[in-house]
């Protein structure tokens, strides 16, 4: 593709040769950087270099990463959630794995906002590369 061809034409060509699934139900969203892509965009319109990726959101999951720093040290777990899944499950499982010094509870942050149990990755606009930030007191 040449920088200046309208990412339309690989979206078109991309949709002909891998089926959406069930999930997408003819709307798939088409991501690259954590942004939509708009078709009439170009590659150079991205600041997109060779051998960058655009994908498909059209799956019902996600990967959502916890991240919290422990004894100075950087700790990450990852999670697959269903989209619509509330997030108190997730909450729940990562604070019974904090040590017992921590006895006042855990505050989650995503884009520097509380994270509520009732929200779900959905609500949050959540992709693959996104993490929660865990912070116990």
């Amino acid at each position: 593709m040449h920088r200046t061809d309208k990412l339309q034409d690989l979206i078109d060509f991309y949709d002909a040769m891998v089926p959406a699934d069930k999930y997408c139900d003819g709307e798939c969203q088409v991501v690259y950087g954590g942004k939509t892509v708009e078709g009439e965009k170009t590659p150079a319109d991205c600041e997109m270099e060779d051998g960058d990726q655009i994908k498909r959101m059209s799956s019902m999951f996600v990967t959502v990463t916890v991240g919290f720093v422990s004894l100075g040290k950087n700790i990450e777990h990852a999670h697959t959630l269903r989209r619509t899944d509330k997030l108190q499950g997730l909450m729940d499982l990562c604070s019974s794995m904090m040590p017992s010094r921590y006895k006042h509870g855990c505050r989650f942050l995503f884009d520097g906002r509380f994270v509520l149990g009732s929200q779900t990755p959905d609500d949050l606009a959540q992709e693959d590369v996104d993490m929660i930030d865990l912070t116990c007191y």
